[in-house]
C-alpha cells in the first residue's frame, strides 16, 4: 500500500497552468511529433503580422507570416541502393524528395495537416540587400500578390491581400550552434522554397525539378 498523503482537489495546491496560443495550437495536433516535415507540402497563410527587427544592422520590418499545412505530398527520404540500404557520401546520407502515394500522404496529412509553419518577409528599405528584394518579390508572386498589372506592394498587401492565399511551401533542416556551443535544429521554410499552389494538384512526374 501507498503511504501518500489523501488530499482533495481544493486542498492539493495544484498550480495554474497559463495557456497561450501556440499552447492552444499544439494541443489540437494529432501527434506528440513536434518537428515538421521536411518535404513540400500545400498550405494557406491564415495571419500576417508586422514585426520590428534589426538585421545585418539595419532596423527593418518583416511580415511575420504564419501558415497552415494543408496537405503534404512529398517529403525528404534517403537515397537507396539496389540492396535497399541507405546511400552515404562523405559520411553523409543522401536525400531526396520523394512524392507519397494516395495512402501514405493520408498518414502524413494525419499528422501534420493543420499545424502551423512561420516565415518571415524583408520589407523595403531604402538601404536593403538586393538579396532582401528578390527574395520578397519571389514569394509576392507566388503568393499571387503580383499578377500582370499590379503596380505597387503595400502593408495592405502583405497584412490583409496575403490573407487566404495558398502556395506550395518546401522545408529544410535548419541547424546552427548557440552560444553554449550546444547544435540547435529546427525546420524552416527554404529561401526560395516557395512554389505555385496549382503543383500540388500535379500528377506524378519523373520531372519535379520545376516544384
Amino acid at each position: 500500500m501507498t503511504n501518500a498523503a489523501a488530499f482533495t482537489w481544493e486542498t492539493a495546491g495544484v498550480e495554474t497552468e497559463v495557456l497561450s496560443d501556440s499552447d492552444r495550437e499544439a494541443s489540437a495536433s494529432e501527434t506528440l511529433t513536434t518537428q515538421l516535415p521536411i518535404g513540400k507540402m500545400l498550405a494557406t497563410v491564415v495571419e500576417s503580422t508586422p514585426v520590428s527587427k534589426t538585421i545585418l544592422g539595419n532596423n527593418v520590418f518583416v511580415a511575420n507570416l504564419k501558415f497552415r499545412i494543408d496537405h503534404v505530398f512529398m517529403l525528404e527520404k534517403p537515397v537507396l541502393d539496389e540492396a535497399g540500404k541507405p546511400v552515404s557520401q562523405k559520411g553523409a546520407i543522401l536525400m531526396e524528395m520523394v512524392r507519397l502515394t494516395e495512402d501514405e500522404a493520408a498518414i502524413v496529412d494525419k499528422a501534420h495537416a493543420g499545424r502551423f509553419i512561420y516565415d518571415e518577409i524583408s520589407l523595403p528599405t531604402p538601404t536593403e540587400k538586393e538579396f532582401f528584394r528578390r527574395r520578397r518579390l519571389f514569394v509576392a508572386n507566388r503568393l499571387g500578390l503580383i499578377t500582370g498589372n499590379t503596380a505597387a506592394l503595400t502593408s495592405k498587401s502583405w497584412g490583409y491581400d496575403v490573407i487566404g492565399k495558398s502556395v506550395v511551401l518546401t522545408t529544410e533542416l535548419n541547424e546552427w550552434t548557440d552560444k553554449k556551443g550546444v547544435l540547435q535544429q529546427n525546420v524552416r521554410v527554404a529561401r526560395d522554397g516557395y512554389a505555385y499552389p496549382e503543383l500540388a494538384q500535379a500528377e506524378s512526374s519523373d520531372d519535379w525539378s520545376q516544384i
